[in-house]
């Protein structure tokens, strides 16, 4: 409402006069103390809290975990040159794996460890031993393709391809066959017997007892020649000595056949590399048309190796429902203890005996050529 004077003069009214509001006190100083303590150690359990989370994932312990990885079907790997026949196959021969940490475990893989039986933790040291991670990968990758390759040979020698002699690889440092042989050149006799295969070089050269001289013919870039030279001792580790040429080498095929498997590393899948390729190369199942898994290295004379792994590679084998696994045989009772009661363990010293434990679940390896006289 306006208020008018008599002076016409026109006055606002008048604006009431209000108290200025209260403002709580902050209190006595022990409760100001309080609130600021209450404040610090709620930072500190936050940055305590979010230290914590950083150091499980990032400090790490000396200990690589390994756990089961896959039982996979192997025949699918193999590969097979021109003029090379080839049979599909039913059954499955599959190769197995275990899976390792990248690098050495932090708190929370160690952890997962402890708490899981499938997971086992090794010191660095019977991963690396004196190399680095990196050496250690380019090594197992090294081993892989060597296995591959050795397999590829010794199945091809066991279903009868016909060998065309031993290819030299390398020499063994202060060999005097090095002064008179070369790298690539084919071994096709030995003091006059005739090599085919890898596995007929032992035979002949361990005739030299006494040592002496070695008379090899080997086949350099199309022309024979032949050479004479001193046979070079080694110490066996046991107080004996014995002679060898001083080379590595391995056989040698017109047809071409392979493996093919990339990151995967090590040689524990050369046996069931192995078995894949006589299953490939002849007609008929070599399983029985069943799911078997195995693991061991392949050696050139047909022996089988021991391997790492074997708890965590027989839990993924029985995961698989494969219904045998043939493994090393000094690590069949290993195996056993984690394979329940469908999945049967059968160890093998050499392809043979991987062999005739597939015939007894119906593989058909009585159809197979008869191992060759200097084979295992």
């Amino acid at each position: 409402m306006e208020v008018t004077d008599v002076d016409g003069v026109i006055v606002p009214p008048e604006t009431p006069q209000m108290d200025p509001p209260e403002i709580p006190a902050a209190g006595p100083p022990e409760v100001k103390a309080k609130r600021r303590w209450r404040r610090r150690i709620g930072y500190s359990s936050l940055v305590l809290l979010v230290g914590g989370i950083i150091a499980v994932f990032t400090v790490h312990l000396d200990y690589f975990a390994f756990s089961p990885g896959g039982a996979t079907p192997s025949q699918n790997l193999v590969v097979v040159g021109a003029g090379v026949q080839s049979y599909p196959a039913k059954g499955q021969v599959r190769y197995t794996t275990v899976l390792v940490t990248s690098d050495r475990v932090n708190l929370y893989q160690w952890a997962e460890a402890k708490l899981d039986s499938d997971i086992d933790l090794v010191e660095s040291k019977y991963v690396l031993g004196t190399r680095s991670k990196a050496e250690t990968d380019k090594e197992d990758q090294q081993s892989m393709v060597e296995s591959q390759n050795t397999a590829a040979l010794v199945a091809m020698q066991r279903v009868g391809f016909i060998g065309q002699g031993v290819e030299i690889l390398d020499f063994v440092k202060d060999a005097p066959s090095a002064k008179f042989l070369q790298v690539s050149d084919v071994i096709t006799a030995i003091d006059g017997a005739p090599v085919q295969y890898f596995t007929d070089l032992f035979p002949l050269i361990s005739k030299h007892t006494a040592g002496g001289d070695i008379t090899v013919t080997v086949n350099r870039k199309g022309t024979s020649m032949t050479q004479t030279f001193p046979m070079f001792k080694v110490d066996n580790g046991n107080g004996t000595k014995r002679f060898i040429i001083g080379i590595s080498a391995q056989g040698t095929f017109k047809e071409k056949v392979g493996v093919k498997l990339q990151n995967v590393g090590g040689p524990s899948a050369g046996l069931a590399f192995t078995l894949s390729v006589i299953d490939v190369l002849t007609p008929g199942e070599l399983t029985g048309g069943n799911s078997v898994a195995t693991t061991g290295t392949i050696e050139k004379d047909g022996s089988v190796g021991e391997i790492g792994g074997i708890k965590q590679k027989t839990i993924a084998v029985k995961e698989s429902g494969a219904v045998m696994f043939i493994v090393p045989a000094a690590e069949a009772a290993e195996a056993q203890k984690y394979a329940g009661s469908k999945l049967k363990i059968v160890g093998v010293k050499n392809l043979e005996e991987a062999l005739a434990a597939l015939g007894t679940i119906g593989g058909n390896v009585n159809d197979l050529p008869k191992a060759t006289p200097s084979g295992v």
